[in-house]
C-alpha cells in the first residue's frame, strides 16, 4: 500500500527548464543542461535510521517525512524501471476550461510555478500522515491553489459528479477499510498518536455507520479529507474540476 503521487510536465520541443549550477564547486559542463520534461514527486520518505520501517501502520503517525521533489522524467522512469512491481495510473489533464490564478501566467505555467515553489519551500520539512498530510491531497492542494476550474460555472468544483462514486464506495468498501484501520490503531496504541486515533474514530462514525444516501458532500470538499487519497476517487475529483472530460 506504499504509494506516491506526482505531476508530470511535458514541454514543447526546444523549451523546458535550463539548469543553473550555483554550488560553490561548480560542475564543469560540456554543453548547456536542459530538462525537456520534469516531475513534481510527492513521497513518504523514511529516515536513514529506519529504512525498513513498515509503511503501515507507521504512516498513521508522524514517523516519515513527506518530500516535495522536482526530478527529471528520466530519473522518475529509472525509479519505475528499478521497481518491477510498481504499477502506475496516469491522467492527462485537460486545461482548456481552467484559468490561472497568477497574473501573467497561463494555467500550465501557474501549475509549474506553484510546484517549483512548493518543492523549494517545503522540501522535506513536514511529517507525512496518511490521512491529513499525504501525497494525493498535496497534489490537489497545488491544483486548487494555482488554477480555477470550469470557467463557465464561475470556477467552482462540481462535487456532485462524484456523489454516486462515494455512495457505492461506502456501501461496498468503506466500513471494512475503516474497521481495519481502527483495528491496526488499537493494536499499535503505543505508537499511534491520540489525534490520529480520534480521526479514525471520527471517520468510522461519520461514514461507515451513516446511511450512504445521506452523505453530506460538503464534508468531502477539502483535499485534507481521507476520500482524496483513496485511488477510486482520484479520477472523480479530477472530473469534478473539469480536468478530465
Amino acid at each position: 500500500m506504499e504509494v506516491h503521487a506526482e505531476l508530470v510536465f511535458y514541454f514543447k520541443n526546444n523549451s523546458g527548464i535550463h539548469l543553473i549550477y550555483n554550488q560553490d564547486k561548480k560542475i564543469p559542463l560540456t554543453k548547456p543542461q536542459r530538462l525537456a520534461n520534469v516531475v513534481l514527486s510527492i513521497e513518504a520518505i523514511r529516515g536513514a535510521q529506519s529504512e525498513k520501517a513498515p509503511f503501515f501502520p507507521d504512516a498513521l503517525g508522524p514517523n516519515f517525512a513527506i518530500g516535495h521533489r522536482i526530478v527529471s522524467l528520466h530519473e522518475r522512469n529509472t525509479q519505475h524501471r528499478d521497481d518491477p512491481e510498481r504499477t502506475i495510473t496516469s491522467y492527462r489533464l485537460n486545461m482548456s476550461d481552467t484559468k490561472s490564478k497568477r497574473n501573467g501566467l497561463n494555467s500550465f505555467e501557474a501549475l509549474l510555478a506553484g510546484s517549483l515553489e512548493k518543492s523549494n519551500d517545503l522540501g522535506r520539512k513536514q511529517a507525512y500522515h496518511i490521512i491529513t498530510n499525504n501525497c494525493t491531497n498535496n497534489i490537489f492542494n497545488i491544483l486548487d491553489e494555482n488554477i480555477s476550474y470550469n470557467k463557465n460555472r464561475g470556477g467552482k468544483i462540481d462535487y456532485s459528479l462524484i456523489k454516486q462514486d462515494i455512495v457505492d464506495f461506502v456501501n461496498k468498501d468503506l466500513e471494512a477499510m475503516m474497521s481495519f484501520l481502527e483495528d491496526m490503531a488499537a493494536k499499535n496504541q503505543n505508537v499511534i498518536d491520540a489525534q490520529t486515533r480520534e480521526l479514525l474514530r471520527k471517520y468510522v462514525v461519520e461514514h461507515s455507520l451513516a446511511r450512504a444516501s445521506d452523505i453530506d458532500m460538503s464534508k468531502l470538499s477539502s483535499p485534507d479529507n481521507l476520500m482524496y487519497q483513496v485511488p477510486a476517487f482520484i479520477d472523480g475529483h479530477l472530473r469534478a474540476r473539469g480536468l478530465l472530460k
